[in-house]
């Protein structure tokens, strides 16, 4: 056993490479904002993350009824689901000081100005995991000045603490409306408790979402010098299927753009292998092929 243990934790490490998720947060994470009025006191809302799509060949997240998320590494974009267009909301790999510029709206609102977020520090918070924490500076530009409003803590996984998480704009530059985060949830379990959090509850039902992983038929399998690789729909543009050695060690990967495809395995040593069906960081499917030559 104890020889089999370094095989086993670089198995481990290179699945759980492949394994990453392409979403913010996983499907049922309900956000329980809360918005005060200094007019009409404070409103409650539940916004909830649903099912994973696809867009211009690219996998998104559902969240709340007007838009989508997406990740790639460790920034997140946002789109509206009227407008064809991606915003850059956060970049978690900024350090202290990096700065963050984007628009307050999507491009084509006639109502617009700069933002610019300034990372003040970095942490790490135990939330279910650890998630990054950056504190950041808020301002605005308007007619070439740029206007301090306040500061703002995002989260890895769960966004702004003290405005609309899925697009954070400065919103305390109006003296009417604050927001705030009360409560995050995620595997049923609740991660984070704001100023409210005694009025915090799980409402988040089962949620039936669409399933977009792959379905592939491999065969045969053993196999002599090839297999059959039968898909269930049309791969995305940078699908691959990607082989591994009993060390985690990468020997053959091929690009798939068909719904069937013949691989030649004439070349492999006779060994099981380990298989991934990947898109960018999103792991279609995996499983094992023995080769017996």
């Amino acid at each position: 056993m104890k020889k089999l243990l370094p095989l086993i934790i670089a198995l481990v490490t290179m699945l759980g490479a492949t394994a990453q998720s392409h979403r913010f947060a996983e499907v049922g994470a309900q956000w329980n904002i809360m918005y005060l009025s200094y007019w009409s006191g404070l409103h409650p809302k539940k916004v909830t993350a649903t099912c994973d799509t696809v867009i211009g060949n690219k996998y998104y997240q559902k969240v709340d009824k007007n838009y989508v998320m997406r990740v790639e590494g460790e920034k997140v974009f946002t789109r509206q689901v009227a407008i064809d267009t991606d915003m850059l909301v956060y970049d978690f790999s900024l350090g202290i000081g990096d700065t963050l510029f984007r628009l307050r709206n999507f491009p084509g609102v006639l109502y617009q100005d700069t933002l610019m977020f300034v990372v003040d520090s970095v942490a790490w918070a135990n939330m279910g995991y650890n998630r990054k924490v950056q504190r950041v500076k808020c301002s605005y530009n308007r007619n070439g000045e740029w206007r301090y409003v306040r500061r703002d803590t995002w989260v890895e996984g769960i966004g702004s603490l003290y405005d609309d998480f899925i697009l954070p704009e400065a919103t305390l530059n109006f003296s009417d409306m604050g927001i705030r985060l009360n409560c995050f949830y995620e595997h049923d379990e609740q991660y984070y408790a704001g100023l409210w959090s005694d009025s915090c509850t799980y409402a988040a039902s089962k949620i039936e979402c669409r399933d977009y992983s792959v379905s592939a038929t491999i065969f045969p399998n053993p196999t002599m010098d090839e297999v059959s690789l039968k898909l269930s729909f049309p791969p995305l543009e940078g699908t691959k299927i990607l082989f591994y050695d009993c060390l985690g060690r990468l020997v053959m990967q091929q690009e798939l753009s068909m719904i069937e495809h013949r691989i030649s395995l004439s070349h492999l040593a006779s060994a099981v292998y380990n298989y991934a069906i990947v898109n960018g960081t999103h792991k279609l499917q995996s499983g094992k092929v023995v080769v017996c030559q």
